[in-house]
């Protein structure tokens, strides 16, 4: 289990992770291929992004970037 704060702790450009539905993501090597831009995906970092994430990606399966 990833503490909240552990998650805070990775909220830069080279260790980006997010939680989205209950799930953290290491979202660093996906910054540079982002549609929407670092900047975009960086309002995620390092806090649960869920409600952000679905603003814009409901259509989105998570369960493709598992294990990834």
């Amino acid at each position: 289990t990833i503490t909240e704060e552990e998650l805070a702790k990775h909220n830069t450009k080279t260790d980006c992770w997010s939680a989205i539905s209950g799930h953290v993501y290491n979202i660093t090597p996906y910054l540079d291929y982002h549609p929407g831009g670092v900047d975009e995906i960086m309002k995620g970092a390092g806090i649960d992004a869920t409600a952000l994430f679905q603003e814009v990606h409901s259509w989105v399966e998570l369960k493709k970037f598992q294990n990834h």
